[in-house]
C-alpha cells in the first residue's frame, strides 16, 4: 500500500491526493487493539471497525461517556503522544 505522505512530502504526489476514508467504529475501552476488518479496508460496506485502548492511549483521546463521544485529553488538547501515518 502506497505512503501518501510520504508521497506528498517528497513531491511525487500533491498534498491534495493524500487519500483518507471517514467510518464509522465501535470504541471499546475495555478492549486491546485495534481491529480493521478488511472489507473496511476495501472500502466495502460491512463489520465495524473497533477501536481498543491502545490506540485511544497512543492518540491521547478520552472517551466522554456522557455525551458517547471521543475528545482530546484536555491535558494535551493540541499535541497527541504520537502522530500516526
Amino acid at each position: 500500500m502506497p505512503n501518501d505522505y510520504f508521497n506528498a512530502e517528497t513531491g511525487i504526489i500533491s498534498p491534495d491526493d493524500i487519500r483518507s476514508a471517514e467510518v464509522e467504529a465501535l470504541v471499546d475501552a475495555g478492549a486491546n487493539m485495534l481491529v480493521l476488518p478488511a472489507d473496511v479496508l476495501a472500502e466495502n460496506a460491512g463489520t465495524m471497525p473497533l477501536i481498543g485502548q491502545v490506540l485511544l492511549e497512543e492518540l491521547d483521546l478520552i472517551v466522554d461517556l456522557r455525551s458517547k463521544e471521543l475528545r482530546p485529553n484536555p491535558e494535551s488538547p493540541d499535541m497527541p503522544m504520537i502522530d500516526v501515518f
